[in-house]
């Protein structure tokens, strides 16, 4: 088979983790608007000293919650801004994103939290708890079962991990932030299933730091400061996740939205 390739034309530190640009941003660039929400109808902006306040807040919670360095945290959820906030959060607690599809059965994410030894696991809502957690609790490795929506009575799992960790400061969370590095694992990304159990490979931050810059060389014309993204890719797909922290990275506005039926009166709304 023949092959063909170029030579790499930036250099990667050492020292790089995909968490970096929320605090970069925050610092820099505090009026930056990342993220639009769409809330009650309405897109709903999120400057980067917020999105930098939620990512400190929820890390502080996964960290109060038991996860350590190189733990193994499971998001099964469709496209929606809380997805982007837990995979940066789980970044700066100095966790590694599993990426597993919301339309996944049941046996096939008791393969993917056994396969990658997860040790958190946050669905979307409760018809997604209800597939889940049987097998989430014969899982060896996993602790807890969190779930986005709140059901009555409870907390969601951003309000729940942001009480769980408000005793933590913010030199704690900066202080584990500080051992991740571009060697440590960023996300454990499966197959869809389709041809049989899916198909695991665990990407570094080495990796995502070098699509992020790859991206901005490749699409000039997409990954420029003021342009606008509507992701509606599922997360889980790597494709979706490049898209997801290269727009953040270079300033770009990203709104998010899994309802395909709505999707053209998204998009002229956006």
């Amino acid at each position: 088979m023949g092959e063909i390739a170029v030579p790499q034309s930036f250099a990667i530190p050492d020292d790089v983790s995909m968490a970096d640009s929320v605090f970069r941003h925050e610092k820099e660039s505090p009026d930056f608007v990342p993220f639009e929400r769409l809330i009650d109808g309405k897109w709903v902006p999120v400057t980067a000293v917020q999105f930098a306040a939620e990512v400190r807040a929820v890390a502080k919670g996964l960290m109060a919650s038991g996860v350590e360095l190189g733990d193994r945290v499971a998001i099964l959820s469709s496209t929606r801004y809380e997805w982007v906030l837990l995979d940066y959060a789980i970044w700066t607690a100095g966790g590694a994103t599993v990426a597993i599809y919301e339309t996944s059965a049941a046996d096939q994410s008791k393969w993917i939290l056994e396969d990658s030894g997860t040790s958190l696991l946050v669905v979307e809502n409760t018809e997604q708890a209800d597939v889940v957690r049987e097998v989430a609790e014969a899982a060896p490795t996993v602790r807890e079962l969190l779930q986005i929506d709140p059901v009555s009575g409870s907390k969601g799992a951003i309000e729940e991990l942001t009480a769980r960790g408000a005793a933590l400061t913010d030199e704690q969370v900066d202080e584990r932030r500080k051992q991740v590095n571009a060697e440590s694992a960023a996300t454990l990304i499966y197959t869809s299933g389709t041809t049989g159990k899916p198909k695991g490979v665990q990407l570094k931050h080495r990796h995502f730091f070098a699509e992020s810059t790859a991206a901005q060389l490749g699409l000039p014309d997409s990954m420029v400061a003021g342009q606008r993204t509507l992701l509606f890719l599922p997360l889980a797909h790597v494709f979706a996740r490049l898209i997801s922290f290269a727009s953040f990275d270079h300033k770009v506005t990203v709104g998010h939205t899994s309802d395909l039926t709505t999707l053209l009166d998204q998009f002229a709304a956006f």
